[in-house]
């Protein structure tokens, strides 16, 4: 009797050893899953800072290309005036040398009737005074070589003053020409700036591309390192109960990203993208347990429920969760809302099946 007692209170003590063994290697367990989580989500706050001084960054490269366009428009205005400026001084040297030519032309001219009026000792003009028939006619003469001398000076007082003319415009056009050739060198240097600015800002973008990659690794290894914590946590008792899965979000069957891989993508789709509007109601595939209901990186607001036989389902992007863990859900169940959260581009569910954790196509398990 004394024996049974004693193997009594040996089986006692080893299952009380068990339960506390067991209470705390799920407490370590949890303890471990709270600080991926809090990892993921320190990443995704990063990610998300870059991607927003990315977005930044971007934008001024698009305010300095739209800076750019619109001075080197001034610019070539600019040209456009100084080649016109450029024709008018040619012009105007043409003009120039065709009056100093005809200036130099009538200056000959008044030289020689000078000269043959007055350095003869003016005897032609005398003669041409003795040979009038008349007084009058006399007169008439004297005044008619006078005119012509007076007329001789006047025409080349005339090309005098347009040959000076000429020059003046030239020199007002050759220094506005100067002031407007100064603009175009100032823009010029602006545009050049603005490029050099530009180079930084593109520097700054391949520094942030780099540390983006980064993080996205780090991400996937925090996240198969969730996975794996996940994959202990379910259950080893409960078993699938197989069948079809029902759709996750009733009002929709618009798929606007397939499972695998996708164009333009390294990584292939880890799940199915179902579009739908931010609000509209997302029911467990199957029934289960919950074993997540947390914001966790990119996936936003995310549900993950345990089915049993390691098949656990996925629900991302959520704008609400309307579960919390350990509850226990049939298929059908609400369990959230559809969203736009954790790194996303359009209000959808993200939707994955996993086995033992990994990523398996949704549509061999759903019934459309």
């Amino acid at each position: 009797m004394l024996n049974k007692k004693r193997y009594i209170i040996k089986i006692i003590s080893i299952a009380i050893i068990v339960v506390f063994s067991l209470s705390i290697s799920l407490q370590s367990m949890a303890s471990s899953v709270d600080d991926i989580k809090k990892s993921i989500q320190k990443n995704a706050d990063a990610q998300k800072d870059i991607k927003n001084n990315t977005a930044d960054v971007n934008q001024d490269l698009k305010t300095a290309a739209q800076e750019i366009e619109v001075e080197w428009k001034k610019y070539n205005d600019l040209q456009v005036i100084i080649q016109q400026y450029d024709e008018t001084i040619k012009r105007y040297e043409e003009e120039l040398l065709k009056a100093e030519k005809l200036y130099d032309e009538k200056q000959e001219i008044l030289k020689k009737r000078l000269r043959y009026i007055y350095e003869q000792q003016g005897i032609p003009y005398l003669n041409t005074i003795l040979h009038s028939q008349s007084i009058p006619d006399m007169l008439d003469n004297a005044h008619m070589l006078s005119l012509m001398v007076k007329d001789t000076r006047e025409l080349t007082d005339e090309v005098k003053a347009l040959k000076e003319d000429i020059a003046y415009k030239k020199t007002v056009v050759t220094g506005e020409k100067k002031q407007i050739t100064l603009k175009a060198n100032d823009k010029e240097i602006g545009i050049a700036k603005i490029k050099e600015a530009n180079l930084s800002l593109e520097t700054k973008i391949s520094i942030n591309e780099q540390t983006a990659d980064k993080l996205q690794a780090e991400e996937d290894r925090l996240s198969a390192e969730l996975a794996i914590e996940m994959v202990k946590l379910q259950s080893k008792s409960q078993s699938y109960n197989g069948g079809r899965m029902k759709w996750p979000v009733p009002a929709s069957t618009r798929i606007s990203s397939r499972f695998g891989d996708r164009v333009g993508r390294s990584a292939p789709h880890q799940g199915l993208d179902i579009a739908a509007p931010t609000g509209t109601t997302i029911v467990a595939a199957s029934g289960g347990k919950v074993i997540n209901s947390s914001a966790r990186g990119a996936y936003g607001n995310l549900v993950i429920i345990d089915h049993g036989s390691g098949i656990a389902t996925y629900y991302a992007h959520c704008s609400k969760l309307l579960v919390k863990v350990g509850d226990k859900v049939t298929a059908g169940s609400v369990i959230a809302k559809v969203g736009n959260t954790g790194h996303s581009t359009g209000p959808h569910c993200h939707f994955e099946v996993r086995e033992n954790g990994h990523e398996v196509n949704p549509l061999n398990y759903l019934n459309k």
